[in-house]
């Protein structure tokens, strides 16, 4: 996960297996592109813990990325700065 467009900014680097990760912080609502790397998983909104919030639309199968997520509508708005959690599988 990524702050900015691009890939750009910091990252956030999460390798577990079978688990939510919850950004919290500085992390939370912040992340515009992401890398799935060799597992898929699922993105989420809304700052509700274990990923209960909307599932982000792109793809994250394995190896799924995207360098914009503002490509996809998300209440009125786009799902630029929505991530609030992530599984990794």
């Amino acid at each position: 996960m990524y702050e900015n467009y691009s890939y750009g900014g910091w990252s956030l680097w999460l390798t577990g297996r079978h688990v939510w990760y919850d950004l919290t912080g500085a992390y939370n609502d912040q992340v515009s592109s992401y890398e799935m790397g060799d597992h898929s998983g699922h993105i989420a909104s809304d700052s509700y813990a274990q990923g209960l919030g909307y599932n982000y639309p792109g793809d994250t199968g394995v190896g799924g990325c995207d360098d914009n997520m503002s490509r996809y509508p998300y209440q009125g708005a786009t799902w630029n700065n929505k991530a609030s959690s992530r599984y990794r599988n």
